[in-house]
């Protein structure tokens, strides 16, 4: 596993007496094995799937990703350690791959296909003409723009955009 996280960031004047200060980062990898993986998942009491790396993950690298070895993100740092307690052996992140998929939180991504998203297509015979987060959206721009337009659902590779439905702004295709 990879864990990835900026748990440094400085800042300072450049010179005395001007408003004017600079930052700098530090990006950080660090990379460990895994000592348990614990499905455990309980929304009510906050109880969420998790890995457990045999590595000190510094204070600050919370949120940054974690990658497997074939470079997919597979979980969030969630528990590291400050850069003065070296006394814990293990860290934690939040296991992404058994969150149940729900279409109210994730949107359009595709959970199939990484890096597709899904929704309503406005379709001519041989391809995609836009895409829809809406069946709804999708009807109205077929049936306002082009005879034989028919809507599907489809998956697309990202990065596509959603198209707003504004009949009286949109005339012609993008």
């Amino acid at each position: 596993m990879l864990a990835v996280g900026y748990p440094s960031v400085k800042a300072w004047h450049r010179r005395p007496g001007v408003p004017m200060v600079s930052y700098q980062e530090e990006m950080r990898g660090s990379i460990g094995r895994v000592l348990k993986v614990d499905r455990t998942w309980d929304q009510d009491n906050k109880i969420w799937p998790t890995i457990t790396v045999d590595v000190h993950w510094r204070g600050g690298m919370s949120g940054g990703p974690v990658f497997n070895e074939s470079g997919e993100v597979v979980g969030i740092v969630s528990r590291g350690i400050d850069a003065q307690d070296q006394s814990q052996g293990w860290s934690t992140a939040l296991w992404l791959e058994p969150m149940p998929y729900n279409e109210s939180i994730y949107g359009p991504i595709d959970p199939t296909n990484p890096g597709w998203i899904v929704g309503w297509g406005a379709c001519n015979e041989k391809s995609a003409i836009e895409l829809f987060q809406t069946r709804e959206a999708a009807e109205a721009f077929s049936r306002q723009t082009a005879a034989g337009l028919t809507v599907k659902k489809i998956s697309m590779r990202h990065p596509v955009r959603f198209q707003p439905y504004r009949p009286a702004a949109r005339t012609a295709f993008v």
